[in-house]
């Protein structure tokens, strides 16, 4: 039986998607970490309001 080597379209193994992988990867964690500079900043904010 002989195994096709050609690559879908979409696969993970195109040079593309492996750089778009690669971006995702280094970059994933800077959400978490801007989402909690900003709630922080704002919680800040909020605490120094008076009614």
């Amino acid at each position: 039986m002989e195994i096709d080597d050609h690559k879908v379209e979409g696969e993970s193994s195109t040079d593309e998607s492996d750089s778009e992988s690669q971006a995702y990867q280094s970059q994933r964690d800077l959400v978490p970490q801007a989402a909690d500079d900003i709630f922080s900043d704002a919680s800040e904010e909020y605490s120094q309001l008076s009614l």
